[in-house]
């Protein structure tokens, strides 16, 4: 798949409230790839709004896909290494491996 960018998840929210992928769930085997191929800002724009209503209106875009599987590989067309974020950090550059893996992580919330 070509991708103006990419978002790996295994949750139905991304960025507090937003739907983006509704049939996520972090206790599934798999995960979720929102892939967005749209090249304007009105595209974009569109695909923001979609999300933030909560309705999953951006996943009828035809710029707008979903793919499941239990290993994703993301790669940069651009021959230097593109800047990736992680739960809104930028801490990784392409290329990406991501992998569903059977450990669990302890979180720790406020009360």
């Amino acid at each position: 798949f070509g991708a103006t960018f990419a978002v790996v998840c295994n949750a139905r929210r991304y960025a507090g409230d937003w739907i983006i992928a509704p049939e996520a769930s972090v206790e599934s085997e798999t995960m979720e790839v929102l892939i967005f191929s749209g090249a304007s800002r009105r595209q974009l724009l569109a695909l923001f709004r979609g999300m933030q209503a909560g309705r999953a209106g951006h996943l009828r875009r035809p710029e707008v896909s979903i793919v499941r599987g239990r290993e994703v590989s993301i790669r940069s067309l651009e021959r230097y290494a593109v800047e990736a974020q992680a739960d809104g950090d930028a801490v990784l550059e392409t290329p990406i491996d991501c992998r569903v893996l059977a450990e669990t992580v302890a979180i720790l919330t406020p009360g």
